[in-house]
């Protein structure tokens, strides 16, 4: 972000680091500074939710840097926003996000409200809400919110039928109007609907066939490692059995339960010294 306006780019690859570690740290294999600071560990994820949640409150109402900093408790943080983000409230939010990721599965309390069943679904569901969810707002929300008082210049060229058509008061404080919560209540369950439908349709089958196919792909790679290369074949190898001192299978792999049958014979068979191949 400092080199360029990319604050979605920079979110994805915090979450493959975030996950890189987790993954190491199941194997036991985090690099060893993690280790020593291992007996601060409550103290260090305490201080970055704390982090992440002053960071996530960052002023976004205007653009305008000057209207920025003079937001109490913020003036000192203004400075660290990279010239090359525009939208300055990304930068923020991106270390926000981060910081609290890493700190909600450290946190036992936390960690327990985010295990819940609604919240367990709400993780299945995840990757389609965050899918689905503009394209819901960019049509239905951007009508629904267009009849009940909040139109936009575009909405005057675009759907000018929606604009006022229910109007409600605008009462409350920002961000919590009753005209902008009550269109919730048609939203929100819509867009869940929506991304629950795209997660059984989409989502799920093709983490499914990637499943499959990582699966066959390794099964595959492991018979033909054991097999020999055609230069090293000798006479010794009976066609259709395991005999001689390399693995061949006798006809070609067709079927996922020929490739793991094959691939168990490959593993057991052993060569002349007993060792496995």
């Amino acid at each position: 972000m400092y080199v360029a306006d990319g604050w979605f780019c920079a979110l994805f690859i915090g979450g493959m680091l975030l996950c890189d570690l987790d993954l190491l740290a199941a194997k036991d294999e985090l690099p060893q500074i993690f280790s020593t600071l291992k007996p601060y560990k409550s103290y260090i994820f305490y201080t970055l939710f704390a982090i992440s949640n002053y960071l996530g409150g960052i002023p976004s109402h205007s653009f305008d840097m000057n209207v920025f900093r003079k937001s109490f408790g913020w003036y000192y943080l203004s400075f660290l926003k990279p010239q090359a983000v525009f939208d300055y409230k990304w930068f923020y939010l991106f270390w926000a996000a981060t910081f609290l990721v890493a700190s909600i599965p450290r946190i036992p309390w936390l960690k327990r409200f985010f295990e819940i069943p609604f919240n367990q679904y709400l993780a299945r569901i995840s990757f389609s809400l965050y899918l689905v969810h503009g394209p819901v707002l960019w049509t239905l929300g951007d009508r629904i919110y267009a009849a009940v008082g909040w139109s936009k210049e575009s909405n005057a060229t675009r759907i000018p039928g929606w604009i006022n058509l229910f109007p409600l008061p605008k009462l409350g404080p920002f961000g919590l109007e009753v005209s902008f919560l009550l269109p919730q209540l048609i939203l929100l369950p819509f867009t869940l609907w929506i991304a629950e439908i795209s997660t059984r349709l989409i989502d799920e089958p093709s983490n499914r066939f990637v499943h499959w196919f990582s699966l066959n792909w390794k099964t595959a790679d492991a018979v033909f490692s054991c097999a020999s290369p055609a230069s090293e074949q000798t006479e010794d190898i009976e066609p259709g059995s395991l005999k001689g001192s390399h693995f061949q299978p006798p006809v070609p792999l067709r079927r996922e339960e020929d490739i793991r049958i094959y691939t168990l014979h490959a593993v057991n068979s052993k060569n002349k010294d007993g060792k496995t191949l």
